[in-house]
């Protein structure tokens, strides 16, 4: 047996802990028995099958294999630990999944096939491997490709593609049926256990990694989030449904033309979000099993029927430290829970690993089995709804679908459920588009452009007349829909048509950004630096155009760079005497981050009006950072005013002199980030919050991130982050950066031949021998390739991890305020 030390340095983690009465955690193997385990199984005599990873980013001088192992973990003298281990299979790479299928078959999903093996002569090595799909595509990272399989009780297996970094691809099953793409996000797909008949059946995902179909027939997926739109998501997969994520759009998940909870017409919303990292979900005892690999614990789910949907309530069963990282499930056939623990934060291979065993006092409902991995799994039985949505779902696979007629009225239903299946099943019935429903309602009308959507997936044109008809509709959601149809499928002799209803006074602001990013897509081919489309040169025609109203022009505002050469101050100023107080908001801030000297004696007349709002002062003596000098005695005065007076409070951040934060200072633990939540003050001010968020003196948050399309795309874009997690893991990732790292964001360290370092995010370059950074200040610095000594990794993050000592509590809590107020979200 080979053995791996861990590395120098490595500290004994401390053991999870088990959160309910009625189970316990055992460990049942640890490194050097085997190192980073990913997936997991039970094979036909009770074994447990784990994939050894050793090919996910392997360092140099890596002691291991150079390629991915199948080992065989067995007890033989019942002490409950692991100590007789083998190789069943070896030879793969970037290993994602494994489930046993029917006897005799192992099935295994690698980033680029999936495969199943067979020991046919009872030897414990797998000799017969027959290859069921096949992945061409020219994306090779690791774990953005084949992933999460499954099957159901009908003799189908289900398994995901990941977003592949948007690379096109070719997915070729054993009996040469395919599905091709690129570009769209994940995806779920279905096809016999044989490798025959391949079919897509849901897109609009980042990394569906684990993926379940249940003894009802509902297939559950979990989903990893993109680098800056969490939470993780919980899924019902339903066929045709779209999940709402397009990596075309950019990594952040953010773009106006995705979706990640339902946001856009004819998108799927999540059934809960989940912790950071989901990799395995399993029905056991009436719940959901999740692994949260990011969040180092395991979760459950109990599902609460809402009509033929879902809704879910979370609870935390194990919870580790940061040396607790979870990654798949095996139900043992005497109904323990195993799963596998990669145990540290890092990607690259390293040495480590565990697996656990979860033991239950009663064996739950859904206990494992030898006859295939559908288990009972005892969750909630359908609704007479979702019995209508299964029933139609059957009947389709059988040849048989409901008659249009039966389906139409469901199209315009509020039950998700109902409305995506009825769509889809009509589609299945008419087998081809009906005719354009010009009298019908917006319920009618987008039905027919989900269906033509999900056919041009498949390689079918797009309707143009639709396409000219649903741009122009009154439905603002059939016009939402079908802009968005156009960005995705670059139909760019609409472009005159997007562009002319940007004049149009119903345009709400929902629809207003998404057209402008359909513009930006159709000219450009492609996304601003990270994800974030570039309004500028748009934004400014509507600023111009005499018909837009004010609510546009204080979107426009909103979206467009403060030191663009073309904003006109003196128009901005006229605007900050708007009647309308969002145009009126919008202005004064924009002057107040315009960083030319020409807004200055602007921002002093502003501040100085005693009528105005003292919000609307205080921003604009926010402004007068940096500048202030002339005005000092004014600013004194001003400070002068009582502590919870909003024009005091700017003028003491501008004249004070602020402490930035120690790039060395220890990072808080968690009791005491526990303790400064209980101590923070019950209300805090959003507004002062965001200058703090914006200003120099202040957090100086925007020189490394966005909020509502102002400030820097260093770091994720902050805009709606408090809905999306707790309260302690948002401080935790203000006071701690460098705790959780997501990939885009890891700083690389580059020296460069005068022997310069820089540290800086790595960017893609569109001219050949350079490479471009993004720099800790948010500049952007391109760099010759002949001029690049050495590069490696950080292991840290480029924000400073001081901020927990320099902030005051009535900082924190007004920083929070403002990523918590709901008045800060677009519509």
């Amino acid at each position: 047996m080979c053995h791996y030390a861990a590395p120098s340095g490595w500290l004994e983690a401390e053991s999870p802990r088990v959160l309910v009465p009625d189970c316990s955690l055992a460990l049942f193997a640890e490194h050097p028995q085997i190192v980073t385990p990913i997936a997991a199984t039970f094979d036909h005599k009770g074994r447990l099958l784990v994939v050894e990873c050793h090919t996910h980013f392997p360092p140099e001088n890596y002691a291991g294999p150079r390629v991915d192992r199948i080992r065989i973990m067995e007890d033989t003298n019942g002490d409950g630990r692991a100590d007789r281990i083998r190789t069943f299979w070896e030879g793969s790479r970037a290993t994602m999944s494994l489930r046993r299928g029917p006897f005799p078959w192992i099935y295994v999903a690698t980033r680029m096939e999936i495969f199943r093996i067979a020991d046919q002569d009872a030897d414990d090595v797998a000799e017969t491997v027959e290859r069921l799909v096949e992945l061409k595509t020219p994306g090779n990272y690791p774990h953005n490709g084949l992933c999460g399989l499954a099957f159901d009780q009908e003799g189908h297996l289900y398994f995901g593609l990941g977003e592949n970094l948007g690379e096109p691809y070719t997915l070729v099953a054993r009996d040469g049926t395919q599905c091709q793409g690129g570009g769209e996000g994940g995806n779920i797909y279905r096809m016999t256990i044989e490798g025959q008949s391949l079919e897509q059946i849901a897109t609009g995902f980042w990394n569906p990694f684990g993926i379940h179909v249940d003894s009802y027939g509902r297939v559950w997926a979990v989903d990893n989030d993109p680098d800056a739109s969490p939470p993780c998501r919980l899924h019902r997969v339903l066929p045709g449904g779209d999940y709402g994520y397009q990596f075309r759009f950019g990594r952040t998940g953010r773009h106006p033309l995705q979706a990640w909870n339902g946001e856009l017409p004819g998108t799927m919303p999540m059934v809960a979000g989940t912790g950071e990292a989901p990799c395995a979900v399993l029905p056991l005892g009436g719940r959901l099993w999740v692994t949260s690999w990011g969040d180092n614990r395991i979760e459950t789910y109990q599902l609460v029927p809402y009509g033929a949907w879902f809704r879910a309530i979370r609870q935390v069963v194990v919870q580790g430290d940061e040396h607790f990282r979870p990654v798949d499930f095996a139900l043992s056939p005497n109904g323990e829970l195993y799963f596998t623990d990669w145990v540290d934060k890092s990607y690259p291979v390293h040495g480590q690993g565990r697996v656990w065993r979860l033991v239950f006092k009663a064996p739950p409902a859904g206990a494992g089995s030898l006859s295939g991995e559908v288990t009972s799994s005892d969750l909630p039985p359908p609704t007479s709804e979702e019995a209508l949505v299964l029933s139609w779902i059957t009947a389709v696979r059988k040849g048989e679908p409901p008659r249009a007629e039966q389906l139409a009225p469901y199209f315009g239903s509020g039950d998700v459920a109902l409305r995506q299946v009825a769509i889809w099943a009509d589609l299945a019935y008419e087998k081809k588009l009906a005719s354009w429903p010009a009298e019908a309602d917006g319920a009618m009308k987008l039905a027919r452009m989900q269906q033509a959507r999900w056919l041009a997936l498949s390689g079918q044109e797009l309707p143009a007349e639709w396409l000219r008809l649903a741009l122009q509709d009154a439905d603002p959601q059939v016009r939402l829909f079908a802009v968005r149809l156009v960005a995705e499928f670059r139909q760019r002799e609409f472009r005159d048509l997007l562009e002319a209803t940007l004049n149009d006074r119903r345009l709400s602001p929902r629809l207003f950004q998404a057209t402008l990013a359909a513009l930006e897509w159709l000219d450009q081919g492609n996304v601003s630096l990270r994800g974030e489309p570039s309004y500028d040169e748009y934004a400014l025609r509507v600023l111009n155009a005499s018909d837009s109203s004010d609510e546009l022009r204080a979107v426009a505002l909103q979206m467009i760079d403060p030191d663009e050469p073309r904003l006109d101050v003196r128009r901005l100023e006229s605007w900050a005497h708007a009647r309308s107080p969002r145009l009126r908001r919008e202005a004064v801030r924009t002057l107040a981050l315009r960083t030319a000297e020409d807004t200055t004696a602007v921002l002093v007349r502003l501040a100085e009006q005693q009528q105005r709002d003292r919000q609307e002062r205080a921003d604009a003596i926010m402004g007068l950072e940096g500048r202030s000098e002339p005005y000092r005695d004014t600013l004194r005065k001003w400070a002068s005013l009582p502590d919870r007076d909003p024009v005091g409070q700017a003028a003491r951040q501008v004249l004070e002199t602020h402490r930035l934060p120690d790039p060395g200072a220890q990072p808080p633990t968690d009791r005491q980030l526990e303790e400064l939540l209980m101590r923070l003050p019950r209300s805090g001010d959003p507004d002062r919050g965001w200058r703090l968020f914006f200003s120099k003196n202040g957090a100086r948050c925007a020189s490394c991130h966005r909020l509502q399309g102002r400030g820097s795309s260093v770091g994720p874009d902050l805009t709606g982050i408090a809905a999306t997690t707790t309260r302690l893991k948002l401080v935790q990732s203000i006071a701690d950066p460098a705790r959780e790292v997501a990939p885009l964001y890891t700083p690389w360290l580059v020296e460069l031949e005068d022997g310069r370092i820089l540290t800086g995010l790595s960017l893609p370059a569109s001219t050949p021998g350079i490479e471009r950074f993004l720099l800790s200040d948010g500049t952007v610095q391109v760099v010759p390739l002949a001029e690049i000594a050495s590069r490696r990794a950080g292991t840290g993050s480029l924000m400073p991890s001081g901020y927990f000592y320099t902030l005051s509590l009535q900082d924190w809590s007004d920083l929070l305020a403002l990523l918590g107020d709901e008045s800060q979200g677009a519509e």
